[in-house]
C-alpha cells in the first residue's frame, strides 16, 4: 500500500471531479488513450501511428528517428555536455480559441536557446503554410528559434537516409550558430 505523501501530485487528481470541467477549459483530444503506453512520450493526436522506436523512443518516421540518432552521434563526438535534444514531446498552449497540444519533431537546447525542429514531410502535406506556423506559435512568441527542415525523398536505403541524417544535423547546427550569434549583437 503506498502512502499518498510520497505522491502528492495524485492528491490533486483525487479532487478533480467531471464537474470541473467545461466547454471553455476542456482540451481537444479526439477518442484519445485514456492510458499511455510506456515508453511513449506523448501522443498528439489518437491517429498518430508511431511506427519506428529507437530506445524507447517513437517517432513517426524513419527520417525523424535518424535525424534524433544523428543529433545522438553529433553530441557523442563532440563530447559536449550542454547540447540536450528531445524528441516528439507535447506542449499545450492556446491558440486564441482553445488549449490545444502539438509536439515538436525535435526540440534543442543549444548554447542557452530553446530551438524546435520541424522535418516537413507527409504528415505536413495537407496542412496550410499559415496553420504550420500557427501550430508553433509559442516558440516563437517566447523567442526561441524554429528550423524548418525538408524531409529526404522516398525511397532512401539506410545508408542515404544516415547521410542526410548526419548532413541536415550539421546544418542544423550551422544555422543555429548563426541566428544565435545575429541575436547577441
Amino acid at each position: 500500500m503506498k502512502n499518498n505523501d510520497d505522491f502528492l501530485w495524485e492528491k490533486n487528481l483525487e479532487t478533480f471531479s467531471s464537474s470541473d470541467i467545461n466547454e471553455n477549459n476542456i482540451i481537444d483530444f479526439p477518442e484519445a488513450e485514456q492510458i499511455t503506453p510506456s515508453g511513449n512520450q506523448g501522443r498528439v493526436h489518437s491517429q498518430s501511428q508511431y511506427n519506428f522506436v529507437y530506445k524507447n523512443l517513437k517517432f513517426h518516421t524513419d527520417y525523424e528517428r535518424a535525424f534524433y540518432k544523428a543529433l545522438e552521434k553529433y553530441i557523442y563526438v563532440r563530447k559536449d555536455q550542454s547540447i540536450g535534444i528531445r524528441a516528439q514531446c507535447p506542449i499545450e498552449s492556446f491558440n486564441g480559441k482553445k488549449i490545444f497540444r502539438c509536439a515538436p519533431d525535435t526540440e534543442i537546447i543549444y548554447k542557452g536557446w530553446l530551438c524546435v525542429i520541424e522535418k516537413d514531410g507527409d504528415s505536413h502535406l495537407y496542412k496550410s503554410p499559415e496553420e504550420e506556423q500557427n501550430r508553433l506559435n509559442v516558440f516563437n512568441f517566447n523567442n526561441c528559434i524554429v528550423y524548418r527542415i525538408n524531409s529526404p525523398e522516398l525511397g532512401y536505403d539506410q545508408q542515404q537516409l544516415e547521410t542526410w541524417a548526419e548532413n541536415a544535423v550539421q546544418r542544423t547546427f550551422d544555422f543555429l550558430d548563426r541566428v544565435i550569434e545575429g541575436r547577441a549583437k
